[in-house]
């Protein structure tokens, strides 16, 4: 009678299945952990990059030291950061055009025309990128004690408003046909690019347009991330683009936007 001989083939298997997987668990885990090193890396050399460009520019112009040594005395700090702003404010006001004056010690915005203002909106709050605090301060009052040039905005409203009229057979019979101004009720958000890779960005205070808001932000958000892994899928540090973001009320960003003339002329109070 024959004895049955138990079957070894099916737990060596079974181990070998086991190896198998436990090998590849952890060089999944040494991928996603270099991964995840690699676009931490990108993401804090992206602004040291930036810092770089703006410093290695400065030192090009004899308005900064080649030495760049810390300046130790705020108020002498303050001293030429106003300087350059009245310096900047000055050139603006030899335009007859509307400009964008941002002061943003005092929290205020203002329109003015060859230096006179015409309108004043309150900030209430002020966002700005982290790099703008680690850069030396000198190299900002050299970036703004000129007038910035608006290249391009991007807005939730309309810049203007046009009007249709259609002419009746009879004048008894007429009508007139108005497109409705929507920018009362949509949210207000204007972002500005400025000149040399630079964000000023107006957006209405208050809860009411809130989550439609945060929407639009997110999806800015989105199409930036996709330019950033693009860029470090290319062994490229990405861009960085310093970025300030102030909070007033929805009716003064429409009149702001609305005032100004296409290729605007802006200067910012650091």
């Amino acid at each position: 009678m024959k004895e049955l001989q138990p079957k070894t083939g099916e737990p060596k298997k079974a181990k070998g299945n086991s190896r198998w997987f436990s090998t590849s668990a952890i060089v999944f885990l040494i991928l996603l952990f270099a991964v995840t090193a690699y676009t931490l890396v990108m993401a804090y050399l992206t602004p040291v990059k930036k810092i770089e460009e703006l410093t290695k520019a400065a030192l090009y112009s004899e308005k900064v030291s080649q030495n760049l040594a810390p300046i130790q005395d705020t108020s002498l700090l303050n001293l030429m950061k106003k300087e350059a702003f009245l310096k900047s404010k000055l050139t603006m006001a030899a335009q007859d055009s509307v400009c964008i004056v941002v002061n943003l010690p005092d929290s205020i915005v203002t329109l003015e025309i060859q230096g006179v203002t015409v309108h004043v909106a309150r900030i209430s709050k002020i966002r700005k990128s982290g790099m703008l605090d680690k850069i030396d301060p000198r190299i900002l009052i050299r970036r703004f004690s000129s007038p910035q040039n608006v290249d391009s905005v991007m807005a939730t409203f309309a810049k203007f408003v046009f009007t249709h009229k259609e002419a009746p057979a009879d004048t008894s019979q007429q009508t007139q046909l108005v497109i409705p101004d929507t920018a009362t009720i949509e949210p207000a958000y204007v972002k500005m690019f400025l000149q040399d890779d630079f964000i000023l960005t107006f957006r209405e205070k208050g809860d009411q347009n809130k989550k439609v808001l945060d929407k639009f932000v997110r999806n800015i958000q989105w199409n930036n991330s996709i330019d950033f892994f693009k860029s470090i899928l290319g062994f490229k540090v990405p861009d960085y683009i310093p970025w300030i973001e102030v909070r007033i009320p929805a009716r003064d960003i429409r009149t702001i936007y609305r005032s100004i003339p296409e290729k605007a002329l802006l200067t910012i109070r650091m």
